[in-house]
């Protein structure tokens, strides 16, 4: 992965879908690295910085909330919830 690349005029209208395992990767420092990701029906971005170390992030994004954060099934509290999960590693 090479340092510097920008995404540009990305918002509501043109994102990254990130339904399933695939995951949006940036590298993110001190200022705010904006990961313009969501589902195939809503637009759910994820500002990072990395006060710390830069280091590389990958994120994605998915409609539900499991028991396991990432595996499972769903929680019996979903109609009380964002419904979306947001994976950053």
């Amino acid at each position: 992965m090479q340092v510097g690349g920008e995404i540009l005029g990305a918002g509501s209208s043109g994102y990254v879908v990130t339904n399933g395992t695939g995951k949006l990767a940036q590298y993110a420092d001190a200022n705010n690295k904006l990961f313009p990701i969501g589902s195939n029906t809503d637009y759910t971005p994820v500002l990072l910085n990395n006060s710390g170390t830069a280091d590389h992030f990958r994120a994605r994004v998915f409609q539900d909330v499991l028991s396991s954060g990432l595996t499972g099934s769903t929680i019996p509290e979903i109609n009380d919830c964002v419904d979306m999960t947001w994976d950053i590693s």
